[in-house]
């Protein structure tokens, strides 16, 4: 424990949890034998991931699900519970967003109650470009739209073209949490963002990039945040529109989705995750 801010370790300022904390998980796992397994630390920088590796040895961190690790305990935030039983006869499962561990900037933000407008955020890089695909589709609603663009979009000069003068772009903005907070609707990757929405209070719709996010994006529409359309090169853009557009205009369903986000708890992650450390190692 002495060593977790040791070396490149020193970059482990941001996350949301202190020094006490850390220590007191590991105080808790030096005293276990090998067995058991947490995975799927969502947002967790990577010195923070390597400082565990370093320190805890016992520990398996992974971000999916490995088949055939001889674990007792999976504890992840994930909603998808199917990824996790790759593990086989698990007898101590902790899964669901709830141990999703977030931001400060996240967490420390107020949450508006008036909410307008639609943000399109998707991911750092959308190296698909799906969100020309998405601008194209909105450019002609009449409600305001803001799209972001990752500090790694290539696709800048397609977007602006797609976009014409009646859509907002922005890049990397500073105030990225405060529009997710601010927006009646964003729509989103099914990455880390949807538990930072769930958060907020502010409802998805998610167009995957990857398979797996297509996954989670259902899975949380399954538990009633959000809406996920599939894959955002394949789904249509007559249905993007169509779906953006009718979800926009139906404000109990948006409320029912804020209210869906806020049961999933994510916003007390740490205290979850480590609860749970604490009844595996008991």
């Amino acid at each position: 424990a002495e060593e977790i801010y040791a070396g490149e370790t020193v970059q482990l300022q941001s996350p949301p949890y202190s020094r006490a904390e850390l220590d007191e998980v590991a105080a808790h796992v030096a005293v276990v034998g090998a067995g058991c397994c947490i995975t799927g630390l969502i947002n967790a920088p990577p010195a923070y991931m390597s400082g565990l590796q370093e320190c805890l040895p016992v520990l398996a961190v992974e971000d999916q699900p490995t088949p055939g690790l001889d674990v007792w305990g999976v504890l992840n935030h994930s909603p998808v519970e199917a990824w996790h039983r790759k593990y086989g006869n698990v007898t101590h499962c902790y899964l669901g967003p709830q141990y999703s561990l977030l931001r400060p900037a996240v967490l420390n933000h107020l949450r508006p109650a008036h909410k307008e407008g639609l943000v399109v955020t998707m991911g750092g890089a959308n190296y698909s470009g799906s969100t020309v695909r998405v601008a194209r589709a909105l450019r002609d609603v009449d409600f305001p739209v803001t799209l972001i663009m990752g500090p790694s979009f290539a696709h800048e000069a397609e977007l602006r073209e797609a976009a014409g003068t009646r859509l907002g772009i922005l890049r990397d903005p500073p105030d990225f949490v405060a529009r997710l907070a601010g927006a009646r609707l964003v729509v989103s990757q099914g990455g880390s963002t949807l538990y930072e929405l769930a958060h907020l209070g502010t409802p998805p719709v998610v167009l995957g990039e990857d398979p797996h996010e297509i996954t989670l994006g259902d899975a949380m529409a399954a538990r009633g945040f959000g809406r996920c359309l599939g894959d955002g090169i394949r789904c249509s853009e007559r249905k993007i529109v169509h779906e953006i557009t009718a979800l926009m205009q139906d404000s109990a369903e948006i409320e029912r989705m804020r209210e869906a986000g806020r049961a999933l708890d994510v916003g007390r992650g740490w205290e979850h995750f480590r609860k749970a450390v604490e009844e595996l190692l008991a």
